[in-house]
């Protein structure tokens, strides 16, 4: 299921592969929970600071992830300057 020996940088919770992405989504879907933020689809979590594992997100589109990519590298630079 999780990976808990290798954490992300992002906090999110890191699957191994695609399939027990897919799985946990599936599984929070069935239950029909009122979340603050629900899940809509999965992503790899790669790049520079990635964890080359796979995560869940409740944005819609692949460019919102972009988004907020850069403004996390923005503040991260503007915190170690």
């Amino acid at each position: 299921m999780k990976k808990k020996d290798e954490e992300c940088q992002s906090g999110k919770i890191r699957y191994n592969d695609h399939s027990q992405a897919v799985e946990a989504l599936k599984r929070i879907k069935s239950k029909g929970e009122q979340r603050d933020k629900t899940p809509h689809r999965i992503y790899k979590c790669d790049g520079e600071n990635g964890c080359n594992g796979w995560h869940l997100t409740s944005t819609d589109y692949p460019e919102m992830d972009m988004k907020l990519v850069f403004y996390k590298k923005f503040k991260k630079l503007l915190k170690n300057k």
